[in-house]
């Protein structure tokens, strides 16, 4: 036990001075210098001006029938990640400080949740996940998904652990932060063991859907412009479409988007039923670590999902990606075949072809802007149906558990 406990010390050690001596060289997308002009951490630099913004207007930014961000500059998000920002920026305003301190915190996390059991040969697909260009773009930015993400990892600690509410709140909180985690709130009150504790999720559930939904009625958050370059997800084709010339409106987009994730879906169904002999994986008993990393999956891809369906998935939130990715690897899932021969390829090239190299920067800007979309359409269609059956697989484990 104290040697695995002290591998991971080494691992946690290794991840972050590989990360901190990537960010100050020069080397691509890895460095701070690809983003000149933009300052290190550029997302925190920007917290001092949005909580400035809010001390001036005070609750006109929630009750003002104008966006946010024309009530305070370039403020896109949830009116309490203002709130969040502020105290960031009163308890420390040093932005290297939270920048390091966010990059240290998610590698533990990384390392304690991802490689407890992990085989050779995946420890070397796992680096190049989390290697990959979405991950250093977060770190880069400093963005406030950093925090949510840390905090849906320790949420899913705290629930396998057995402190429900908990895990619950702190979901709860990533949701009012950031609509796009709203979803995981429901799936996670739906697995957890406890009556109570699904009780207690239900009424989290009402307040957030609440405050979501008053916040979108009153002050609609202002849509990204129509061909921005670090937009994508079901809305990528008329991106695509409009730099090749044609018109396309958003909405036709998003409706072809959508269209190639079903037809997607209906061929992994189609080769699950059609070439796989069927077994019943219900009945499996998860291990703690098991039990934990299908929870994690189901909040992780839970996530793509909602970003994906939502055109959503800017840039970093490649990371969610890439740690379902990850969780999916070491527990037990349905295997498809032929479908899941392709999985890890396909995958990978939706983490990996995202970067515009020299070669693409003329046509579609600085920004993240994944070529990988095709990819990721089938990748988000084999999280959807791995999903399925490992929510039921929880589900059926928690009730053996009891």
């Amino acid at each position: 036990m104290k040697r695995i406990f002290k591998n991971q010390l080494v691992m946690i050690f290794f991840f972050y001075i590989a990360i901190v001596a990537l960010l100050y060289s020069n080397f691509g997308f890895y460095s701070f210098a690809e983003y000149k002009p933009r300052p290190e951490f550029w997302d925190l630099n920007n917290a001092p001006m949005w909580w400035d913004c809010y001390k001036n207007v005070g609750l006109n930014v929630f009750l003002s029938t104008e966006s946010p961000l024309d009530v305070c500059r370039n403020f896109n998000y949830g009116y309490f990640s203002m709130v969040s920002m502020g105290l960031t920026t009163s308890l420390y305003s040093g932005v290297k400080f939270w920048g390091f301190l966010q990059i240290i915190v998610f590698v533990f996390l990384l390392v304690k949740i991802y490689f407890c059991d992990v085989l050779k040969h995946q420890k070397y697909i796992f680096l190049l996940a989390l290697f990959s260009p979405g991950l250093f773009l977060l770190y880069t930015s400093g963005n406030m998904d950093m925090q949510i993400i840390c905090a849906l990892l320790i949420a899913n600690r705290l629930i396998v652990s057995g402190k429900e509410k908990r895990g619950l709140t702190l979901i709860c909180i990533t949701a009012l932060l950031k609509f796009y985690t709203a979803p995981i709130l429901l799936i996670t009150t739906l697995i957890v063991k406890r009556k109570n504790s699904r009780a207690y999720g239900s009424m989290l559930i009402f307040c957030t859907a609440s405050i979501i939904l008053y916040q979108l009625i009153k002050t609609p958050p202002t849509a990204f412009p129509d061909g921005a370059q670090n937009k994508f997800g079901s809305g990528i084709f008329d991106n695509y479409a409009r730099k090749a010339g044609i018109d396309m409106s958003k909405f036709q987009g998003e409706l072809l988007g959508l269209l190639f994730l079903f037809v997607a879906l209906f061929l992994i169904i189609f080769c699950y039923y059609k070439y796989t002999p069927l077994k019943d994986n219900t009945s499996l008993k998860l291990s703690k670590l098991q039990h934990m990393l299908a929870l994690n999956y189901l909040m992780m891809a839970g996530t793509s999902i909602a970003c994906y369906l939502g055109g959503l998935n800017v840039d970093y939130r490649l990371t969610f990606i890439a740690l379902a990715g990850i969780a999916l690897f070491q527990i037990p899932h349905t295997r498809v075949k032929f479908v899941s021969a392709l999985y890890p390829y396909f995958w990978m090239l939706s983490l990996w072809i995202a970067y515009p190299f020299a070669n693409f920067k003329k046509f579609i800007g600085l920004d993240l802007q994944p070529l990988g979309d095709i990819f990721m359409i089938s990748t988000i269609a084999y999280f959807i149906f791995q999903g399925f059956f490992l929510f039921k697989l929880l589900v059926s484990s928690n009730k053996a558990s009891l």
